[in-house]
């Protein structure tokens, strides 16, 4: 990163959070940043729309605005802004809404950390830059190490994996190699050869539905898994949560920019082990 300032909003009106917020970016050496408070989403807003932000810390719950809404409020102001949810409650429905109306990550105010969160802003602001061509772009492999990463697309429709396929293609922050498998079997023989993420259509020809997460499960407890199929329902994205997916996309209402985000978040947090 370069040695310049990171201009973060935060949108919060605890000040006990505030304060907290400014101890652990107080620890960074580089990037330095500049944090700018906001105590409801109206004046976050007005913020926002006078420019100048590299990033955004967003709660949920403000005066003015509470629950997923505050951060759809937001997005329809600058749907391109880092922001990284901070909040009190981490309830998979709640998480898995806020990813999908764009929040680059999600934290417990609970169970922050300085490391944590400074990496998490500073990788948000580079994927924005690398997606958009931006000056940064050039800092994005030495935020992933450089490795090649293993993808596993579990997928039994051609049209559906060639997509796919192009899309991985056009993630500019990974080199990516992937492996295909059409069934579970075969997905089960790929793991042994080294996976680093899961790409998951439930819908198989020897699995159907949530059995086919929980049989891999069953077998991996730890690869990460990105569910991606063709069934937008949230009953069945907050239970494949439950049942030890990292993330659920659904077919057709994704792009690269959207796996790409999935599988860097992946990168950075450990799967849970699912006994």
């Amino acid at each position: 990163m370069p040695d310049s300032r990171l201009r973060v909003l935060m949108i919060e009106d605890t000040l006990s959070d505030v304060q907290l917020v400014q101890r652990l970016l107080a620890r960074s050496r580089l990037p330095v940043f500049d944090l700018r408070l906001a105590t409801d989403l109206t004046q976050g807003i007005q913020a926002l729309r006078a420019g100048g932000f590299d990033a955004v810390l967003l709660d949920l719950g403000l005066p003015d605005s509470s629950g997923t809404g505050t951060m759809s409020r937001l997005r329809d102001v600058d749907p391109d802004m880092p922001t990284i949810v901070v909040t009190v409650t981490d309830t998979p429905r709640t998480v898995l809404d806020a990813i999908r109306l764009g929040a680059e990550d999600y934290f417990v105010k609970s169970r922050l950390s300085d490391e944590e969160l400074i990496h998490k802003i500073v990788d948000a602001v580079v994927r924005r830059h690398v997606l958009s061509g931006g000056p940064l772009a050039l800092a994005a492999p030495h935020r992933v190490g450089g490795k090649t990463i293993r993808v596993l697309v579990v997928e039994d429709d051609e049209a559906d994996a060639s997509l796919l396929r192009r899309m991985l293609g056009t993630v500019k922050l990974l080199r990516i190699e992937v492996l295909e498998a059409t069934t579970l079997e075969n997905a089960m023989a790929h793991l042994s050869t080294g996976v680093d993420i899961i790409l998951l259509d439930l819908n198989l020809p020897d699995r159907i539905g949530l059995d086919t997460l929980r049989h891999l499960r069953a077998t991996d407890p730890t690869t990460p898994v990105v569910v991606l199929t063709g069934v937008q329902d949230r009953q069945t994205a907050v239970a494949a949560l439950e049942s030890g997916a990292q993330d659920y996309l659904v077919k057709g209402h994704v792009d690269g920019i959207a796996v790409g985000r999935s599988l860097l978040r992946q990168l950075r947090a450990p799967a849970a082990r699912i006994d």
